[in-house]
This record gives C-alpha cells, sequence and structure tokens, in this order.
C-alpha cells in the first residue's frame, strides 16, 4: 500500500472540507509514491 492509497482512505472517514483554515492537512513531507510499511494514528 502507498502512502497515497492511504491518504484516500482517511479522506474518505474526514474530508479535507471538514478543516479550518487554520488546520495543517496533508501530506506535509515525504513522497505520494512511498510504500507504507507502517501506520500509527490518534484520533
Amino acid at each position: 500500500m502507498k502512502i497515497k492509497e492511504v491518504i484516500a482512505i482517511l479522506n474518505e472517514l474526514a474530508p479535507l472540507s471538514y478543516t479550518e483554515e487554520f488546520d495543517n492537512t496533508g501530506l506535509l513531507v515525504g513522497d505520494y509514491e512511498t510504500k507504507v510499511s507502517r501506520n500509527t494514528s490518534c484520533t
């Protein structure tokens, strides 16, 4: 699975349209084509 696929799944759960202008959203560092080996997320 690649980072862009993880982001697509997260966007289904919490669309970017829900963000406020002060939220720092999206991929800030890295490459969308990088293979994901582990994932940690918090809610």
